[in-house]
Formats: structure tokens, C-alpha cells, sequence
């Protein structure tokens, strides 16, 4: 299987230029024979929360459609971040585009305490089927929680996909976050985001954390593809 980690610096709050981007993007990771490709928190918006409210739609949006024609005429499988309504909240979501399947969204069921004025907290771990393979995504903060890996691999995970942000110091003490969870899911696609000051999030570095052979990490960066297998 061939996962793509993708990412570039979103314009705040402008669905239609991110869309645009977004697609470059899929195309890239087709053009590497990617199984999945995969976008990080609030992709679609930017991570812009107080944005979020007069953002947030949900997986029936018209202006997904172009990303379910990708995939369809792809095959491959997409997941991408934006704000979700849920009756008079909003989520932290993620859209997953299956070909010539369903819509699907997963919401961060673990927030963190920054992020409570202004979301409410998902329930239920999405898992997305692609060939003999079953993936749980994960959104941020949550996936250093190990009772959230601990979860996907009891519902029979073995990759679990996830991005997170943390501080441009830390990076290797974020990657330590996840040494230990191959032990539960065997496989983790890391996509690790930094914030410099003045800039939005963009992407550092992608990993594969595994000891089984299963997967092929790519990381793409606007139109710029570095392999990582």
C-alpha cells in the first residue's frame, strides 16, 4: 500500500483556494501511484477556530464533489480536514472520499483545553477499509493519547494516520510520542506540522513508524515530492 502525507499553507479561511490546492496535490500523489492520500487538521480552512463557525458545512457540500471525481477516477482513497456543523456546534472533522463510495466523516473525539470555546468533541472512531488493510485516522492532539491508539487497534486497526503540531522544539519528542504504538496498530503515518512565527502550519517532515514492510510513505509539500519508503 502507498499512503501519500500531504501538505502546504493553507489561506486562511478560503475554501476555493485550498480546494485548488488540494487537487494539485491528489493529482501529485496519483502521479506516484499512491493508494491514499491524506491532508492534516482543518486542511481545508486553515487551523483557524475562530473562523470555524462560518466555515463549518458538512460531507453533502457541492464543493466536495470535485474531490469524490478524483477519487473516482483515481481509486484512491482521500481525507481531508475541515469544520463540521453538528446542531449548533462544530467539529473538527475529517472527510474521507472512497471510490465510487460513500462519504465519510470522522470528528476529534479528544480536544484540546485551547480548543473547547470553540468545537465540541467527536464520538466514535472511523475505520476506512483499502485492500487488506483497515486505517483508523486520528486528528492532532488525540493521537497522543494512547488510549486513542489503544482503541483503534483494539477495533482491528493496522495503520493509523494522523498529523500533529508541535512546538519547532519539540519534533524529537513528538516522534517519540509514537515509537511504541506499532505495537498495538504496527504502522503509523506521521505528519508532523511546525509553526513559524508569522506563517500557518506547514509541514516539517512526514514519517513511518513500523517494523512490518506494508506501507510506502510519501510526503508531498506543494509540488515538491520527497520519498520516504
Amino acid at each position: 500500500m502507498r499512503i501519500c502525507a500531504a501538505q502546504f499553507r493553507p489561506v486562511a479561511g478560503n475554501i476555493a483556494i485550498n480546494l485548488a490546492k488540494h487537487l494539485e496535490l491528489i493529482d501529485l500523489a496519483v502521479a506516484h501511484r499512491a493508494d491514499l492520500a491524506y491532508f492534516p487538521e482543518l486542511s481545508l480552512t486553515g487551523y483557524e477556530p475562530r473562523l470555524a463557525k462560518s466555515l463549518a458545512t458538512n460531507e453533502g457540500d457541492s464543493r466536495l464533489d470535485r474531490l469524490q471525481e478524483r477519487s473516482n477516477a483515481h481509486s484512491i482513497l482521500v481525507g481531508v480536514g475541515l469544520p463540521i456543523t453538528f446542531e449548533s456546534s462544530v467539529l473538527i472533522g475529517m472527510i474521507w472520499f472512497s471510490p465510487k463510495g460513500p462519504r465519510r466523516s470522522y470528528a476529534k473525539q479528544q480536544l484540546h483545553a485551547d480548543e473547547l470555546s470553540f468545537f465540541v468533541c467527536g464520538e466514535g472512531q472511523l475505520l476506512l477499509e483499502a485492500g487488506a488493510h483497515t486505517l483508523a485516522p486520528a486528528i492532532c492532539y488525540e493521537s497522543l493519547a494512547p488510549n486513542h491508539s489503544d482503541n483503534a487497534a483494539k477495533l482491528g486497526a493496522d495503520i493509523y494516520l494522523t498529523s500533529v503540531a508541535p512546538h519547532v522544539h519539540s519534533l524529537c519528542d513528538c516522534k517519540q510520542e509514537f515509537v511504541d504504538v506499532p505495537e498495538r496498530v504496527h504502522t503509523v503515518a506521521l505528519l508532523i506540522q511546525v509553526a513559524k512565527k508569522g506563517t500557518p502550519l506547514f509541514c516539517e517532515t512526514a514519517h513511518l513508524v513500523s517494523p512490518y514492510p506494508i506501507a510506502a510513505l510519501h510526503h508531498l509539500v506543494e509540488h515538491l515530492a520527497d520519498s520516504l519508503e
